[in-house]
């Protein structure tokens, strides 16, 4: 059906559409319009890729009125992660309900509109107006899920592996940047009273962030809290969800929501721990240079607790193509934003992450880098290590077709699991756009 965007071309996937992995689809197909748009090349592809996004809405309008088990359309329906690919309710057992896919059209949505607000075409602004207007109860294709947002942010979800019901670390992430941007969207559009409750909701959910999902005593971010279903044994809560969220919650590394916790000290622990912990998971990790002598990043997983091979739940899980390209996208993001920080302190917190960055012990008590060299050095070391994490996941790609199955074996390195996962395509797309912007900000 058109609109509809399959997760995978394997059997597993094939009957479904969900709503999450369709809108990293459209963000991709958005930015691809985006530079077709700023060089004024290719404009059948253009009209192509327009025509796409916008039956990938309309799709999703009709997702949004199609009643389901998680509850009432324009409602709590809106919460259910996954339809059948011809827009028809799936109506077997599932993790539901699941609230990060409407924070994350929200975002789609307003990323279009703000591409349209630039562009002379009528066509482009009429149909990003008619996404959002100032009614109650909302009916309009952004108004819905925001309000979606607001109202149910703090009720229990399944994580996007739909295997935790609990307070999700990426949920709330991707709620704050949904209703932080909302807000100014609807003010934007004379809806005050609906900007001045997104507004109050992100700043809820903002401190939210810091208190309820750090873990003091484990000095890092924890991915849940509070599980009232679902898998038991994810002791650990290290998950890269935690930087998928930061990842899907901006697409364009010079944003700024997600400043306050992409450069925290709290997040470069949690990444230097998830890394250390991925890197003991897997016996692939144990060899670091490929055949030529370059570098290889960890192979990353979802969670090293994590006991889905691919095909049953009651084995052993292994890495992931897109939890591989995640992490190369997260170093190349944060280069550009060291580039532009005043000054970085090194600290008992931040430290092992620093000299794993650097590759040497940072000795002595105060350490400060503020000078365009030192800054330049470190977004450089950024930059290596995203093309370390690509070197990982081109040496377990097939080599003649390119194509990437949905993990790799963590003893072999073969390719294993649901067959040409299209989140993995995406994933590849977004870490290599963001190196090409870090390559560019870096003048290389």
């Amino acid at each position: 059906m058109e609109g509809s965007i399959r997760a995978a071309t394997s059997a597993h996937y094939e009957p479904s559409t969900w709503v999450r992995d369709g809108q990293r689809v459209a963000i991709s197909m958005l930015r691809r319009l985006r530079l077709y748009k700023a060089s004024n090349t290719e404009p059948e592809k253009a009209a192509k890729l327009f025509k796409l996004l916008s039956d990938y809405a309309t799709f999703q309008m009709r997702l949004q009125r199609t009643p389901n088990l998680c509850g009432a359309a324009l409602d709590k329906g809106v919460g259910e992660p996954k339809f059948n690919k011809d827009g028809s309710a799936f109506l077997e057992e599932w993790g539901r309900w699941q609230t990060d896919g409407p924070a994350l059209r929200a975002i789609f949505a307003m990323e279009f509109a703000d591409f349209a607000k630039s562009r002379p075409e009528a066509i482009y602004r009429d149909l990003s107006h008619s996404w959002y207007k100032s009614e109650s109860p909302a009916t309009s294709f952004l108004k819905v899920d925001l309000e979606f947002s607001g109202k149910y942010w703090h009720h229990h979800s399944f994580d996007p592996w739909e295997e935790v019901n609990a307070h999700h670390f990426y949920n709330r992430y991707l709620q704050y940047v949904a209703l932080s941007k909302g807000s100014e969207y609807a003010s934007y559009r004379g809806d005050h009273g609906a900007a001045d409750f997104y507004r109050k909701q992100a700043k809820a959910l903002q401190e939210d962030m810091h208190s309820a999902f750090w873990d003091i005593d484990r000095k890092r971010f924890r991915c849940h809290f509070d599980r009232s279903g679902g898998v038991d044994y994810k002791t650990s809560k290290l998950d890269i969800s935690i930087v998928l969220a930061l990842l899907h919650g901006h697409e364009d590394p010079r944003q700024t929501h997600s400043a306050f916790l992409f450069l925290s000290d709290e997040m470069l622990s949690t990444v230097w721990q998830l890394e250390d912990a991925m890197e003991k998971a897997y016996a692939i990790n144990a060899r670091k240079t490929d055949s030529n002598g370059f570098p290889l990043a960890p192979a990353i997983g979802r969670y090293v607790e994590d006991r889905f091979n691919g095909y049953v739940t009651d084995s052993t899980g292994n890495p992931w193509f897109l939890a591989t390209h995640a992490m190369a996208e997260y170093y190349a993001i944060l280069g550009s934003k060291l580039l532009n920080e005043k000054a970085i302190v090194i600290n008992d917190l931040n430290k092992p992450f620093y000299e794993r960055l650097l590759g040497k012990e940072l000795k002595g008590e105060h350490h400060v880098f503020s000078s365009p060299h030192e800054k330049e050095k470190l977004a450089k070391a950024c930059m290596e290590r995203t093309y370390d994490y690509l070197n990982r996941s081109r040496e377990h790609t097939e080599r003649v077709t390119g194509a990437q199955s949905e993990q790799i074996n963590r003893d072999t390195g073969y390719m294993t699991g649901s067959e040409l996962l299209t989140w993995n395509e995406e994933s590849f797309l977004s870490a290599n756009r963001a190196l090409e912007i870090l390559k560019t900000e870096l003048s290389l």
